[in-house]
């Protein structure tokens, strides 16, 4: 069972070599399905092995010769062959740049690989595999010889780049557990009954191109972040807002965990541009512009001074009142907040904090104005001012928000105006602050997160 692995190596190794065969015979017709059964093989190959625990050096080498073959050699030679005019300079180059560039990437695989036998859960410059892939499909999508080029240089620098890639498995998992009802909506709905070849394109081009423009889909590799166990350290200011003057959020301007839904929708718009069809150019473009707009992250002035409580969220202040809950009953003054769908959804620290708890509650979906959405879904975080006074900040689900990300986790140190999380669509906020603390805001104020004063304490 254990040779099994290295069998669909070979297996792979043999429609490569088809392929390049069948290239060389002026026959390109089958070459497609060759490299999407060898893509299979690829994948099946190495997760078998993983399975069985039989993933040994000389697998690696066979695999990595068989991706030179099927996922560097063939993709530029394919564009090249059909080709319908002579190839040019410019794509016998840039196809020359491809093979290259694929040669140092899996080069550098093999090496990582022989020096270390753990598993790969990142890699560092994009997988040979979906370059491949990316290329046999540009076939679909354009016929200029000038376009192909560009795209061969573009997929050989993302080889060779050092951005982390994840493995493809895991951004499956990740897209399908957090994004899943987007995909559906802006993908499928839109490209897949018009054109399944550009909508596995594009699928392809978000992959290749999001690490090298900073896209974020919510995998813990750009900001530093541990991808084993939980962050204990300090969110600092610089990731929300910088008390007293304009701060640099880095990244783009919107809500972590949604720029790969709102790049997914851009490369959309830009696919329907390029085929011209005016119809999905302005569908995508309303729906791109619209997810900015909702998941957009502005960056925030704080005001500067001691003992200063911020506003949570962006919204109207719907509440003020002294209520009691938590451990022993201790008294708090409550201030809720309304969210609309056109509020800034992102949540920051009223003040410098440290998680305590979080503690996640199911329930309803009742619209967030309703008194009934006091038993809604939510997310409830326990924490700790300086001087050791509780603080509770409530992220409330709403009638169609039905997701609440959190940025925080527990004994983790929060500076003020720090990001807390987002929710999903219209929503409402609830912070309960010491009973002595001094309010200055009252129901129907319009506030925003990061900046608004509604207190001291």
């Amino acid at each position: 069972m254990k040779a099994l692995p290295n069998l669909l190596t070979l297996m792979h190794m043999i429609v490569g070599l088809t392929a390049l065969g069948l290239l060389f015979a002026g026959k390109p017709q089958a070459v497609p399905f060759l490299v999407l059964l060898a893509v299979a093989l690829d994948a099946s190959d190495g997760a078998l092995a993983r399975r069985l625990g039989a993933e040994t050096r000389l697998g690696c080498v066979l695999d990595s010769t068989a991706d030179a073959v099927s996922f560097v050699a063939v993709p530029p030679i394919f564009l090249m062959e059909i080709q319908q005019a002579a190839p040019g300079l410019f794509l016998l180059l840039s196809g020359a740049f491809y093979v290259g560039a694929g040669c140092l990437r899996l080069w550098r695989y093999v090496r990582s690989r022989l020096e270390s036998e753990a598993p790969k859960r990142v890699f560092r410059g994009c997988p040979v595999t979906a370059a491949g892939l990316t290329a046999i499909l540009f076939v679909g999508m354009f016929d200029d010889a000038r376009i192909r080029a560009a795209g061969l240089v573009l997929l050989g620098v993302a080889m060779v780049s050092r951005r982390p890639y994840p493995h493809v498995s895991l951004v499956a998992r990740r897209i399908w557990a957090d994004i899943r009802l987007q995909v559906v909506a802006i993908l499928y709905l839109g490209w897949l009954w018009r054109s399944p070849v550009v909508a596995a394109w594009t699928l392809m081009m978000v992959y290749v191109c999001w690490p090298m423009v900073k896209l974020d889909l919510d995998l813990d590799l750009d900001r530093g972040d541990s991808p084993r166990g939980k962050r204990t350290g300090t969110v600092p200011a610089r990731l929300g807002a910088v008390p007293g003057r304009l701060g640099a959020v880095p990244g783009l301007p919107f809500a972590r965990g949604t720029r790969s839904i709102i790049a997914l929708s851009g490369c959309c718009f830009m696919a329907a541009v390029l085929g011209g069809d005016a119809v999905l150019a302005v569908y995508y473009g309303l729906i791109g512009g619209a997810l900015a707009f909702f998941f957009r992250d502005p960056v925030r002035r704080s005001p500067a001074g001691e003992g200063l409580i911020l506003s949570p969220a962006d919204g109207r202040v719907t509440d003020v009142e002294l209520t009691a809950g938590g451990p022993g009953e201790v008294r708090f003054l409550k201030v809720g907040i309304y969210l609309s769908v056109l509020d800034v959804h992102v949540n920051r620290a009223p003040m410098g904090l440290k998680v305590l708890h979080k503690e996640h509650r199911g329930g309803p979906h009742w619209d967030a104005r309703d008194k009934r959405s006091a038993e809604n879904e939510h997310l409830l975080y326990t924490c700790e001012a300086q001087g050791g006074a509780r603080v509770l900040v409530k992220q409330i689900a709403g009638k169609f928000a039905r997701r609440i990300k959190s940025y925080v986790s527990e004994n983790q140190n929060v500076s003020v105006a720090a990001k807390l999380g987002v929710i999903l669509f219209g929503s409402r906020v609830e912070v309960y602050l010491p009973s002595e603390s001094r309010i200055r805001v009252k129901p129907g104020d319009r506030v925003r997160a990061g900046e608004s004063i509604i207190g001291f304490c």
